[in-house]
């Protein structure tokens, strides 16, 4: 479905192998499912809001409601949440305005880092 967008697309079987994809490769978006084997999706995006808080966040479910997954959007560790089934058009217009969003992100940290290197005498 994404294919044709242009992207660069990683696929991980599990939540380490994604975690191993965000150490060798330079990631925008993640997008995963809440249902992972070992631990959850929920679990995974705690992490990599934590290692690499840049990364973009969006998960999908087939099932809502529970506590942890409202813990996870209120601390801030889901971008966006999709259930099943999902519009395919909307979802490929949100994973844009994820990666739209991601690249204000980098803007932003570069702008920052040049405004303090500015004030040190860098």
């Amino acid at each position: 479905m994404f294919a044709r967008d242009g992207y660069t697309i990683l696929f991980a079987s599990d939540a380490s192998e994604a975690m191993e994809l965000l150490v060798r490769y330079q990631v925008g978006v993640i997008l995963t499912d809440r249902h992972m084997l070992r631990i959850g999706g929920t679990e995974l995006l705690h992490k990599v809001k934590d290692i690499y808080p840049d990364v973009v966040r969006i998960m999908i479910s087939g099932r809502v409601g529970t506590e942890d997954l409202i813990d996870a959007i209120n601390q801030g560790s889901i971008y966006k949440f999709f259930t099943k089934p999902w519009n395919d058009e909307q979802l490929r217009a949100n994973i844009h305005e994820a990666f739209r969003y991601h690249e204000f992100i980098q803007q932003s940290d570069r702008a920052i880092s040049t405004c303090e290197a500015s004030s040190i005498g860098v």
